[in-house]
């Protein structure tokens, strides 16, 4: 919609605001919560043509074992609930502790986005990031980033992690899956966001 440009002395109608309102910064799409003992986060539903861009915000994911590192792989999903696995997922990631040395790794042609691990003691693994996600429904690439921090019970356990990568593939992706690796457990919330076009 066009952007309005108010003038000096004029009032402006109920009808005017909401609309305005209603178009502009971040609209709530999804959210869900996890248990513990979950395996991944499935959310397949939740990109469609009326977002271009997309926010996805994790908050206190955490995992359940004891001394476990908390590795997150991401992969898109087209229609329906079958994630897409197809060896083309490009990335790059630094992973900066709070008090170590950097660490960069890289994933050409893999099956998967690898979004980063965490490594915290007993009972205090928790992990926060944001996601951007940009044109789910491109001709060809899909680009994001992301970011997380988890906190552990020394300093040293503290971990950033940022990543850019993109997926390969013509397709229209309309959700995603994230999920652990060797078996880790997780929980907490993640929502979605969507970008307003106007």
């Amino acid at each position: 919609m066009t952007i309005k440009s108010a003038t000096t002395g004029e009032s402006l109608r109920a009808s005017d605001i909401n609309a305005y309102y209603a178009n502009n910064g971040l609209k709530y799409v999804a959210r869900t919560s996890i248990s513990p003992a979950a395996a991944g986060i499935e959310m397949y539903s939740c990109f469609t043509s009326e977002f271009d861009a997309y926010r996805i915000v994790l908050s206190d994911m955490y995992s359940s074992s004891a001394g476990s590192i908390l590795n997150l792989d991401m992969q898109f999903a087209t229609a329906g609930t079958t994630p897409y696995t197809g060896a083309t997922y490009q990335f790059i990631n630094q992973n900066v502790s709070w008090v170590g040395a950097a660490t960069n790794s890289s994933g050409n042609n893999q099956s998967r986005m690898r979004l980063g691990n965490i490594q915290g003691t007993p009972n205090i693994r928790k992990l926060g990031g944001v996601i951007e996600v940009i044109n789910p429904a491109g001709s060809k690439a899909m680009v994001h980033g992301y970011t997380a921090s988890g906190q552990g019970a020394a300093l040293a356990d503290g971990v950033a992690t940022f990543v850019n990568g993109w997926v390969n593939n013509a397709a229209t992706y309309t959700g995603f899956r994230m999920f652990t690796l060797a078996g880790t457990t997780v929980g907490g919330t993640v929502t979605v966001y969507g970008y307003r076009k106007q």
